[in-house]
């Protein structure tokens, strides 16, 4: 058995790795509120708690919420929902509920479409669990915008809006299985300068000329079965 120092076999030219500043996280789990954006999604930063099963670049269960809503939302990166949310996921919204991840793609999609200027801002996460049992996250955003695209609030207008959403996480190895989400669309819809009652009404005619009796939970046409996409398609 080799007992000698292995270090002593390293180049004499050999430095060791400079210690990355991790400032203002200090190696601990993220804190929001007091971190510009860059500072809450690093490149390179070493892992700070378990995160089995998780993509490498995230390195506590803070950044990994705030990192991939950023990615999605932000960035456009709507194909990542793939990889972060389950085959059924449960997805609790204040107008109705999801149960596939199809839908919650469509869903994202149209959100995208209707409100292209829109940013979210992580404002505050609180967390429980960890990478065995799964975590929990509650995830408050701040978003802000301009109606600038028709869509859901009927014909752009161009206004600016700010309103609130805090949405709550069930995550294991890197995949959200049931979310729930309660976003101020009431703000929204006020600083539109929309008639809020005319527009829950035209929501819940909507819902009553469906039935309200059937999911559509068939199949798109975009994968086989409840695969996701193959990625050389």
């Amino acid at each position: 058995m080799a007992t000698q120092d292995d270090t002593a076999t390293m180049p004499k030219t050999a430095k060791p790795a400079a210690k990355r500043d991790d400032a203002p996280h200090d190696g601990k789990v993220m804190n929001i509120e007091r971190a510009d954006f860059t500072d809450l999604v690093p490149e390179g930063r070493a892992p700070v708690q378990g995160m089995d099963g998780f993509d490498p670049c995230y390195s506590d269960i803070v950044d990994y919420i705030v990192r991939c809503t950023h990615k999605i939302w932000d960035e456009r990166d709507v194909g990542l929902i793939y990889t972060h949310y389950t085959h059924n996921i449960v997805l609790y919204l204040p107008t109705g509920t999801i149960y596939n991840r199809e839908d919650v793609v469509r869903d994202t999609i149209q959100r995208l479409v209707s409100l292209p200027e829109r940013r979210g801002m992580a404002t505050h996460v609180v967390w429980n669990g960890n990478d065995k049992d799964g975590f929990y996250t509650s995830h408050l955003v701040t978003g802000s915008g301009r109606y600038s695209q028709n869509g859901h609030y009927g014909p752009a207008n161009g206004r600016p809006f700010v309103s609130r959403t805090v949405a709550d996480c069930m995550i294991h190895r890197n995949k959200i299985y049931r979310e729930w989400v309660v976003s101020d669309q009431m703000a929204i819809v006020k600083q539109l300068g929309l008639d809020e009652q005319a527009y829950a009404e035209k929501l819940a005619a909507a819902k009553f000329a469906q039935g309200l009796k059937q999911l559509d939970i068939g199949e798109t046409g975009l994968l086989m079965g409840q695969y996701p996409p193959c990625r050389a398609c």
